[in-house]
């Protein structure tokens, strides 16, 4: 159910049939088609064309235009046939990428509600949304449209914009439109190999997550939504970090990043100094299914004497053996434990510099959680800077 298309998507059709019918709208009722200049307000009865017959009206329009404007007509007329043959030729049987934690009935219920996403619906809201952007034959344009909520009408999200660079990023407007809205979601740069890995699913139970990746300079944020009562809705953990599933703990990670591994002070002014040091630490959630919604396995103060008893030895003990200070240390209802721990360097002149550690600790495995493959030591799993006992508490 998602396809990427570059050019134009039945682009060709429409632009020719806008530039003679400025006034002309989409109609999600009566699903029709402008197919050429001479008809241009002329609404064809059989939505179900096919893509010869789309490709002759607009020839036969072509024609009829100055000399001056045939080499432009002629690409946007290839562009329309080359994704009118893409159309025809899409099963009405496209599926959602699902999540290996659904269970049969849902994975079910969700692959029933697919189906009832037609490539004509398709290409209705595509092309909808393609005119709202004012989409020209350079635009990539990537969507994902099924009947999400399944009240028997399509819906999705459909991005019209730049195709990816050398960053592996696209900059481009993420649009979130059904029969009665077309609205902006997001502008601005998305991560993706093409335009076409922009959008991700998670079918996680009863609910479809959509998510897309904001790119920035050294992070990547994840903006999540799914469908509800005909529209869309942004989910409570939207905006923290870089979502993902973890296969390792059987639940769901945040990435969140912030500048906290270093505290740089002057003499007099321990309290002004700046935090440096980009650092990125996973926070764990799962899905409620009373709220729809992921949550946060908030973590919770235990003292260095439980953490001794959960891990089956003083780790408190040994890293303070390596001149550090225990900080704070929290205890998360999914089996992690999150240790916070410091070391202050005091220059002569007065100024000093605080560098903040943490280990992670999984109670479930007793073992500690490697930091981007290093070994499982509590010096392994450090991913810098300071655990706190929640991120959702940030989220406005």
């Amino acid at each position: 159910m998602k396809k990427r298309i570059i050019g134009s998507l039945l682009l060709g059709t429409i632009v020719l049939s806008a530039c003679s019918s400025p006034s002309m709208t989409d109609s999600s009722t009566s699903e029709s088609t402008e197919n050429s200049l001479d008809t241009a307000k002329e609404s064809t009865e059989d939505p179900g064309k096919s893509a010869e017959e789309l490709s002759a009206s607009d020839n036969s329009a072509s024609d009829d235009r100055d000399a001056s404007n045939d080499s432009s007509d002629e690409s946007l007329t290839e562009a329309s046939n080359k994704v009118s043959n893409k159309a025809s030729n899409e099963s009405s049987s496209d599926m959602p990428e699902e999540d290996s934690n659904t269970t049969d009935d849902a994975k079910e219920t969700k692959r029933a509600a697919a189906k009832e996403a037609s490539s004509r619906d398709k290409d209705r809201l595509m092309n909808k949304a393609a005119l709202e952007a004012g989409a020209s034959g350079d635009d990539a344009i990537t969507y994902l449209i099924a009947d999400y909520d399944g009240d028997g009408s399509a819906e999705g999200f459909v991005y019209v914009g730049e195709d990816a660079d050398e960053y592996s990023e696209c900059y481009g407007t993420v649009y979130y439109v059904d029969d009665d809205e077309c609205d902006v979601v997001k502008n601005g740069y998305f991560s993706g190999a093409d335009a076409n890995d922009i959008f991700k699913e998670y079918t996680v139970e009863d609910r479809v997550f959509i998510c897309l990746e904001e790119s920035y300079t050294t992070s990547v944020n994840s903006l999540i939504y799914y469908i509800e009562d005909g529209t869309y809705k942004e989910s409570c953990i939207s905006g923290l970090g870089y979502f993902y599933e973890n296969t390792d703990i059987d639940g769901y990670c945040i990435t969140y990043n912030v500048y906290d591994y270093f505290y740089d002070y002057e003499a007099g002014h321990e309290s002004e100094g700046v935090f440096t040091g980009h650092t990125y630490k996973d926070y764990y959630f799962y899905y409620d299914q009373k709220s729809g919604d992921f949550k946060e396995y908030v973590g919770t103060l235990i003292s260095e004497k439980d953490l001794a008893k959960a891990c089956g030895f003083d780790l408190a003990a040994q890293i303070k053996s390596e001149g550090y200070e225990i900080g704070d240390i929290y205890k998360r209802d999914n089996g992690i434990i999150n240790v916070n721990y410091s070391k202050t360097t005091q220059n002569d002149d007065g100024s000093g510099t605080i560098e903040y550690h943490n280990a992670t600790f999984d109670e479930n495995t007793q073992k500690f959680v490697p930091y981007e493959g290093s070994d499982e030591t509590w010096q392994g799993s450090d991913s810098g800077g300071t655990y706190e006992d929640s991120i959702t508490k940030y989220r406005k």
